[in-house]
């Protein structure tokens, strides 16, 4: 009788384990930069790519007033470096002077303005 109960006991132990250690990963702070990109240019922008170290992302198009959120995954602290072409055929690369780096999960919201004009929203970091 006591050693099967101490059989289930070391089960029970076991799968406790099991349950804290899940719950510890579920709860793992997201790591990667979520960038919000809005397109303010009067007219769509295309060819639409970002740079940063570890990593680059691109997406075809973004429609005038449109938004646009990915996730960057930098394996080293970074800016982002963005190119696009302008409704008009002219091509910009701009740096988005934004700092990413692996272990710091944050927001970032950028307003593209003709012109390769970016306003800068907020860069806060996201809550764990």
């Amino acid at each position: 009788m006591i050693l099967g109960s101490c059989a289930r006991s070391r089960e029970c132990s076991c799968i406790l384990m099991l349950l804290v250690f899940v719950s510890i990963l579920g709860c793992a702070p997201d790591e990667s930069t979520s960038v919000d990109v809005i397109n303010r240019t009067g007219g769509a922008i295309s060819d639409v790519h970002w740079e940063y170290s570890g990593g680059s992302h691109t997406v075809g198009r973004i429609e005038d007033g449109a938004s646009y959120e990915w996730a960057a995954q930098p394996s080293a602290p970074s800016s982002l470096v963005m190119t696009y072409v302008e409704s008009d055929g002219s091509r910009q690369r701009v740096d988005m002077n934004v700092y990413m780096e692996p272990s710091l999960g944050t927001t970032v919201r950028l307003t593209v303005l003709p012109g390769a004009r970016i306003i800068k929203g907020s860069e806060k970091p996201r809550p764990p």
